[in-house]
């Protein structure tokens, strides 16, 4: 089942490369388990949470999710040494 939801999603993403899409694929896991964790851990030590109910947390995670998907590839270039940077000139 989680194959078919994955095989799903995957139809309705842009097409990504394949190191970019296990890139995204790693921060959505990330994202996911900080924000669900950061829910959780709130009430037990009486903090606010950003939404006041999970459904609300939920919809937060899902847009967040969407936006990392569906944001734009920066192009790599080439650096000094044949090296392949980003535009800002960290190494990719």
């Amino acid at each position: 089942m989680v194959g078919q939801g994955c095989g799903e999603l995957r139809r309705c993403l842009p097409e990504l490369p394949p190191d970019v899409r296990a890139e995204r694929r790693a921060m959505t896991s990330h994202l996911m388990a900080h924000v669900c964790a950061e829910r959780e851990r709130a009430p037990a030590e009486d903090a606010p949470t950003p939404r006041a109910g999970r459904h609300d947390a939920a919809t937060g995670l899902i847009d967040a999710t969407v936006g990392l998907w569906t944001a734009r590839v920066t192009a790599p270039i080439m650096g000094p040494g044949g090296r392949t940077t980003s535009r800002k000139g960290s190494r990719r």
